[in-house]
């Protein structure tokens, strides 16, 4: 890179974004906010919060795009087809989060594992901007969750009701 490609290089703010320089953006700032974060081999940048584990990600084919994942590992057996609906559902309702189902139906990676995945994707146009939205992001996952359970409620006891 010439001397000009590497000043416009600086000045358009693409070095920002660069997948190591944000992961490290994370790490720091989950580390001063008193959470023990760690890199995966992936380049997921986890951590613990309350009872749950989270990580952030950054997307190697567009690294200014990143999101907020929560994951909870679950035994649907039966309650599979419920899941899907109660995660389409919860889609509907919350405003930033997504739900998915992820079991080895869907991916071969999760054969012997069923995960419900709550996601907040976000873009970066200013690499620190997440700070001042990290609690509101944390807060759109926990009420994605807490619908997924109402309604996963409501199913399951739905045909409970059923039955009898």
């Amino acid at each position: 890179m010439s001397d000009f490609d590497f000043m416009e290089y600086m000045i358009s703010g693409k070095w920002q974004f660069e997948k190591p320089r944000l992961q490290r953006m994370f790490m720091d700032f989950l580390t001063k906010e008193g959470y023990e974060p760690e890199l995966d081999e992936q380049g997921d940048v986890w951590f613990k919060y309350k009872e749950g584990l989270y990580s952030f990600r950054v997307y190697d084919d567009d690294p200014g795009f990143a999101g907020l994942r929560f994951r909870v590992k679950a035994e649907l057996g039966e309650n599979l087809a419920y899941a899907h609906v109660a995660a389409s559902k919860t889609n509907g309702s919350v405003k930033l989060a997504k739900v998915y189902v992820r079991d080895g139906n869907d991916d071969e990676a999760f054969a012997d594992e069923q995960l419900v995945v709550f996601a907040l994707d976000f873009f970066l146009t200013n690499p620190g901007q997440f700070k001042k939205q990290f609690q509101r992001m944390i807060g759109e996952l926990e009420e994605a969750y807490d619908v997924f359970n109402e309604i996963m409620e409501q199913l399951c006891s739905h045909e409970e009701d059923d039955q009898e």
